[in-house]
């Protein structure tokens, strides 16, 4: 299953941002509730991934880049670390 599911349907995300006067394009790694929300995406789209490997996988993305990340660009590179096609299906 490719990453672009997880991709689908950020609209609480995205009015969350919003009321917080920030850009729903970027995810910010220091915000707890949007490595929650990233990791239960993920999780819907692939229940055999668990809850620890992939808030590891996030940790080490955010680690790893300079925030603020753009959304899409960051989800790739989280489910590049978990194995989860990036590629159209």
């Amino acid at each position: 299953m490719s990453y672009t599911l997880i991709l689908d349907d950020w609209l609480e995300y995205d009015i969350k941002k919003l009321e917080a006067k920030q850009n729903p394009k970027n995810f910010l790694c220091t915000e707890a509730w949007e490595r929650i929300f990233l990791t239960h995406k993920i999780q819907q789209h692939h229940p055999q991934l668990s809850h620890q490997h992939i808030s590891t996988a996030i940790r080490e993305c955010c680690i790893a880049l300079k925030s603020p990340h753009p959304r899409d660009s960051f989800v790739r590179f989280v489910c590049m670390k978990l194995d989860i096609s990036v590629f159209s299906e």
